[in-house]
């Protein structure tokens, strides 16, 4: 029963995380015209990363430089400042719709794979139709209407996004092994961020200092970049890879609900099958996995 009640609070620090993540699509929307999507990416990981690092600079959850894993740590950073470059000129190239199901959609594929070769854990039984569901409920989120050009290179960006999406959790997997979760995202966060510190100069993204442009990269920074991933980590600690990044499914489906209620969005039926579709898939998997570890 002890082991249920871990792997319950790992679900709900993971979807908790997605629910953040899912909020940075409707944020952006309030961005002045200025701001390009791949500049907003740079932008928010930049702050999203000095906020990690202060606040556990502040909590005293710094690590002890002459033990701490640089190289492991630097590949985890990398794989998410490449995410941003990858995913944000996927949406420029082949739009939102394609880019996020094909970044959303593969990454707990390669998640599972990955895990599977690298570290030979095979996903749990309940994780392939969970997986299934939430990924066709995915593609039928984002279905759009009328005709759609598919780019090749976007595709490839697209996958590219999910491949270092997936590589950042299991990298974070081995980082937090003996370490907290605040001291792990301090030092990822801020390596992440200073990648990008390029990007955001030959930019020059003055609209971040216009009052909308300010608290728009403030909330994106804080709430969809820091905390969230600080909440990932938390519920990585408690959850197989595999099993976690289909629960980041969660993300699109939010958007997708914020856009209705924020934007003024309207979906079409079979959007909203998939809607239900992903909350199936993610109740099936979760329910599952709580059975299996009372059993």
């Amino acid at each position: 029963m002890k082991d249920s009640g871990l792997l319950s609070q790992g679900y709900i620090l993971i979807l908790a995380a997605s629910f953040f993540w899912g909020t940075s699509g409707t944020a952006q929307t309030f961005a002045p015209e200025a701001a390009t999507p791949f500049v907003v990416g740079a932008v928010r990981i930049g702050i999203g990363g000095g906020v990690l690092f202060l606040t556990a600079a502040v909590r005293g959850k710094l690590p002890d430089i002459q033990t701490w894993p640089f190289k492991l740590t630097f590949l985890a950073a990398l794989s998410i400042a490449a995410y941003q470059l990858f995913f944000f000129s996927a949406v420029d190239i082949t739009g939102v719709a394609v880019a996020t199901v094909v970044t959303m959609g593969s990454s707990p594929v390669l998640a599972g794979i990955l895990a599977w070769l690298v570290k030979g854990q095979k996903p749990v039984t309940s994780w392939y139709p969970a997986t299934i569901l939430a990924i066709f409920g995915c593609v039928l989120l984002f279905l759009p209407e009328g005709e759609t050009v598919v780019e090749p290179s976007g595709l490839l960006l697209s996958l590219g996004a999910g491949s270092v999406y997936a590589l950042y959790a299991l990298l974070s997997k081995d980082l937090l092994k003996g370490r907290s979760a605040d001291t792990v995202m301090s030092m990822v966060g801020l390596i992440g961020g200073l990648l990008l510190v390029p990007i955001i100069i030959i930019n020059r993204p003055e609209w971040v200092l216009e009052s909308r442009g300010w608290q728009v990269a403030g909330y994106l920074g804080v709430f969809s970049m820091a905390l969230p991933y600080l909440l990932f980590n938390f519920g990585l600690i408690l959850v197989p890879v595999a099993s976690a990044m289909t629960l980041t499914l969660a993300e699109p489906m939010t958007a997708a609900l914020l856009g209705i209620l924020l934007v003024g969005e309207r979906l079409t039926v079979l959007n909203y099958l998939g809607l239900a579709l992903i909350m199936l898939g993610i109740s099936f998997l979760s329910f599952a996995g709580k059975k299996a570890q009372q059993n």
